[in-house]
């Protein structure tokens, strides 16, 4: 069994722990339907690997359609 200790002491940007997430192997067409799950059609997310001072990396890009209207949620009703 492997075992991933996640600690964001001090806060974290959602596109770079999904970005992470794909470089430790998770599957990018199920981070997609996971976020579709919750936003529907007002996201559309982009992977693409980058080299950047010689590490290389996955850059998620994250981005908001512009015709989309956010509806008001609680933590209870995504949840």
């Amino acid at each position: 069994m492997r075992v991933l200790r996640f600690e964001p002491f001090s806060g974290i940007a959602g596109d770079m722990a999904l970005g992470a997430l794909l470089d430790l192997g998770a599957d990018f067409e199920f981070v997609v339907a996971q976020v579709a799950a919750v936003v529907a059609e007002e996201v559309t997310l982009t992977a693409t690997k980058v080299l950047s001072g010689g590490i290389s990396a996955t850059d998620l890009s994250v981005t908001l359609n512009p015709a989309a209207t956010p509806p008001l949620r609680h933590w209870s009703d995504i949840r």
